[in-house]
């Protein structure tokens, strides 16, 4: 949460923006590792959710004929202990992955900004209750906190969002107080403010537009953290449960020394695709705070 923290902050002080979207565009077009990490998003995305449907995958099915088996023209990835194979599996489990990430994000995206704009554009006793909480759990290692609570729960996909969703929120709402407290003082506020405009309205119409930039940056780096945290409980075994294919179950699964060993086609390509995926959403994030940052403009690819 850190990375999101330092993110955020980096653009937050230059709102508000008025950069149109051709311009962002092409700045992120000339950036070549942030458009082939887009492409593999997408192309990720578009196997996780619509390869089931065209394509002739069985990750459920066991075959007792074929257990772990390497590579082969019948099971690209081989298979695992139970016979099911890998390859579908694998983006089975990316869908599991990219579901937790956004849906997470998406929910503690409006909590904290909820949270933080009030905080930052009131003040006052709200402002305090908002910063001491913030201060309390970031206190607290996030993966603590959601293991403790899911401990309490019914593992699955959606205790899993929610769960991360509804703790993760204060890095989000710290970036947005400090963003809103940096507008409240603006030329633009304080004439909306003299104009007779409500409080309701100046915050819908002139502080939540601007915070846009700083958010786009928090959210795309907190999927890659929240697809971590959903694998990192699978691996301990109070993530989404078997049979439901998810990456970080695919790994726990494998962890006997000689399945490491003699097997890598079990662990690997889990693993793997793992690190892809929240390498492709943090260089994403990456490209997205270079060019919502006027300072830095539009930085070009290597």
């Amino acid at each position: 949460m850190t990375q999101e923290i330092e993110a955020g902050a980096a653009t937050l002080s230059e709102a508000p923006t008025a950069r149109r979207a051709g311009d962002l565009l092409r700045d992120i077009a000339a950036n070549r590792f942030a458009l082939a990490a887009a492409a593999f998003l997408v192309l990720m995305a578009l196997l996780a959710f619509i390869g089931p449907l065209v394509l002739p995958l069985e990750p459920y099915k066991t075959n007792l004929s074929r257990l772990d088996e390497g590579p082969s023209w019948d099971h690209l990835l081989g298979t695992d202990q139970s016979g099911r194979d890998t390859f579908a599996r694998c983006i089975l489990g990316a869908r599991t992955s990219l579901i937790v990430g956004f849906s997470a994000v998406a929910i503690y995206l409006v909590i904290g900004t909820l949270l933080g704009s009030l905080a930052g554009y009131l003040g006052g006793v709200v402002d305090m209750i908002v910063s001491r909480t913030v201060d309390a759990l970031l206190s607290i290692p996030l993966l603590l906190l959601v293991t403790v609570f899911i401990a309490f729960l019914k593992p699955g996909v959606l205790t899993v969002i929610l769960v991360i969703g509804l703790l993760g929120w204060p890095p989000t709402a710290r970036i947005t107080r400090a963003a809103t407290m940096s507008l409240r003082e603006s030329d633009f506020i304080i004439a909306a403010r003299v104009s007779g405009l409500t409080k309701n309205r100046i915050m819908r119409g002139h502080v939540l537009p601007n915070l846009a930039a700083p958010l786009i940056v928090v959210a795309s780096l907190g999927i890659g953290t929240a697809i971590l945290l959903e694998a990192a409980l699978g691996f301990l075994g109070l993530g989404v449960r078997p049979p439901t294919p998810s990456l970080g179950v695919m790994v726990t699964e494998a962890k006997d020394p000689v399945i490491l060993r003699n097997s890598p086609w079990i662990w690997m390509p889990p693993a793997v695709l793992l690190a892809l995926l929240v390498m492709a959403v943090n260089v994403v994030g990456d490209a997205l705070r270079d060019v919502l940052s006027p300072r830095q403009g539009g930085t070009a690819g290597l």
